[in-house]
């Protein structure tokens, strides 16, 4: 009875016509993430390795103008990972067999029907299945992810009860062993760098799990979906826009390094000014805690918080510790503006004290009159509001407030940016010098040869993510960059340390041939001469005859021609001894 209603509501679906802004519904706000992108740029052209399932991408993706290859391949371990040609092709996209995969880890090369020998002895199977699997792709992800990006799509997971309504479903069935080798799959992926994996299964769900996935009517190994069906198309264009979405992350496109968010009716709901008795939870239940949830989990990816409220300054904070306790609390925050001025003027001094461009900054506020006042002073900077319910999403998947690997400095980035303001709160007491030579100023100068390179990533980051202080503006892949290792270049990386704080990897400088390739510096440590310090470090030390320094006006890095222009160069080149290093920076020379 209930198989018949099911194809009964399957027939009914399948047989509506599928509108245009039905398909956009289902790709650009469900998945796309795209409220927060101001930049297009082209779809990643990918190379993709798989069997069946692999083809139903490759048609999709070809209905809407990707470009993609389709190799045929069910990652054995007679099959050689096929050649890339990574001048053309940007990236290359894994999707794994799972019948394969299970048939290599069972003795009798079954991969079919296995409610036997998971019944009879699951835990050796899982382990021979999980060794088998990461000794298949590891040849696949060794073999590409030094020169190209590499996307892995994980294995469909069986419904929850795929042994029975009543049966031990979470402990030793399928549906544990398919969910055990993704986990095992996801750590593969991220144990190296370059490498990402998609997850199909929240899209799979979210599109309606019935309608896409054949193991309600084929074997749970198969692990594929209908063919010619209208919903099977939608995830097939999901995972697009997924795989389109990291790329986003990827090349650091857009990206939000600042929230700055209002309070009432925002981070809480209501006017809490007019209420008699405040109870926190009638002000946070709903909406809020999802924000609120949403706003930390941004804070940990690396993005700043600040707050920005018209409102009585002592009164409000108290409000906010009583209504949020320890959930989200004032030091989260590394801005704090709560007066009557107007939103554009305070908005004016946390950009100011973070060093944050207005375009790469995001402001929240319920009220649209707010709104409309602070993009009159600042055009470029990007708005949400009401209605409050879609902010959680929009803050969580799109691309532009993530990043591609979380750093150190990442995760303590507010700790770094209080210690900037302690820093600007002395300088106003203390003459200039006498200020500089009491932070007890060091970098620690690392040279980096290949991606290998434990501060790699980070400097990566900061190349791809900074504009102010950027000599050319250059955004950088993986192929790039080993391309620019190939032939020579030699990447130096600078962590800084004061008395405030230790600030760890603030500077980048990409020296190939004694040209200066790209020089970048991180906006909270301007103004301390370390700009001028690794200059003269690169010259005095490593090109007796000088070097020429590479440098390009993007219209965003201002702070790097202004100090160019301090430098009074009459050309590009540089020579030995004409730059000193300040006599209050300590160079430590590293591995």
């Amino acid at each position: 009875m209930l198989t018949s209603i099911f194809k009964h509501i399957q027939n009914k679906l399948n047989s509506l016509p599928v509108k245009k802004d039905h398909k956009r519904r289902y790709n650009s706000k469900l998945f796309s993430g795209k409220a927060l992108g101001i930049n297009q740029i082209e779809k990643p052209k990918l190379f993709l390795l798989g069997t069946c399932q692999a083809e139903r991408i490759y048609e999709t993706a070809q209905q809407h103008n990707w470009l993609i290859r389709h190799q045929l391949c069910d990652f054995g371990f007679y099959t050689t990972p096929e050649k890339c040609d990574t001048e053309y092709f940007d990236g290359v996209l894994l999707n794994p067999t799972l019948r394969a995969i299970l048939a290599a880890a069972d003795e009798n090369g079954n991969g079919d029907i296995l409610n036997k020998q998971l019944a009879s002895d699951y835990q050796s199977f899982e382990k021979r299945a999980i060794t088998v699997m990461c000794n298949m792709l590891s040849r696949y992800i060794a073999y590409y992810h030094k020169e190209i990006t590499v996307f892995v799509i994980s294995f469909i997971e069986p419904p929850a009860s795929a042994s029975g309504l009543i049966n031990k479903n979470r402990q030793q069935s399928i549906y544990t062993l398919i969910r055990t080798l993704n986990d095992e799959l996801e750590a593969l992926c991220y144990a190296q760098p370059n490498v990402y994996y998609i997850e199909i299964n929240d899209v799979r769900t979210l599109l309606g799990d019935r309608l896409v996935y054949d193991g309600y009517d084929i074997n749970y190994a198969h692990a594929s979906y209908y063919a010619g069906r209208a919903r099977t198309h939608h995830l097939n264009q999901a995972l697009l826009y997924k795989i389109e979405s990291i790329w986003r992350v990827v090349k650091c496109i857009d990206p939000v390094k600042l929230i700055i968010t209002d309070l009432d009716n925002t981070l809480w709901e209501g006017v809490l000014a007019e209420q008699d008795i405040i109870e926190g939870w009638r002000h946070t239940e709903g909406w809020p805690l999802g924000y609120a949830e949403a706003l930390i989990q941004c804070q940990q990816r690396g993005i700043l918080l600040a707050i920005c409220s018209k409102n009585d300054t002592e009164r409000t904070l108290e409000n906010f510790k009583m209504v949020w306790k320890s959930k989200i609390t004032l030091d989260d925050f590394c801005s704090i503006q709560i007066n009557w001025e107007a939103k554009s003027k305070n908005i004016a001094k946390i950009l100011a004290e973070t060093n944050v461009l207005p375009q790469n900054t995001l402001f929240i506020d319920d009220n649209p009159l707010e709104i409309a006042e602070v993009k009159q002073f600042f055009p470029e900077i990007r708005v949400l509001t009401v209605p409050q319910e879609g902010w959680r999403r929009i803050l969580l998947f799109s691309p532009e407030t993530q990043i591609s690997s979380i750093t150190e400095e990442s995760k303590k980035r507010t700790v770094l940016i209080n210690a900037k303001k302690a820093r600007d709160e002395i300088i106003q007491t203390l003459p200039r010098e006498e200020f500089l030579k009491s932070l007890n100023l060091e970098l620690h100068q690392n040279s980096i040869i290949n991606s290998m390179h434990p501060r790699f990533e980070r400097a990566l980051e900061l190349i791809n993510k900074t504009n102010q202080f950027n000599s050319t503006g250059q955004r950088w892949s993986y192929a790039e960059i080993n391309h620019f290792f190939k032939s020579g270049g030699l990447m130096f990386t600078y962590a800084a340390k004061d008395r405030f704080a230790e600030h760890g990897v603030i500077s980048v400088l990409l020296l190939r041939n004694c040209v200066i390739e790209q020089f970048v510096l991180s906006c909270r440590v301007f103004g301390l001469g370390i700009e001028q310090a690794i200059i003269a470090t690169i010259t005095n030390k490593l090109c007796s005859e000088g070097m020429h320094l590479k440098s390009l006006e993007t219209g965003k890095n201002h702070s790097f021609i202004n100090f160019l222009d301090s430098l009074a160069l009459q050309t590009s080149k540089i020579h030995q001894n004409q730059i000193v290093t300040p006599s209050w920076i300590q160079i430590i020379h590293e591995a």
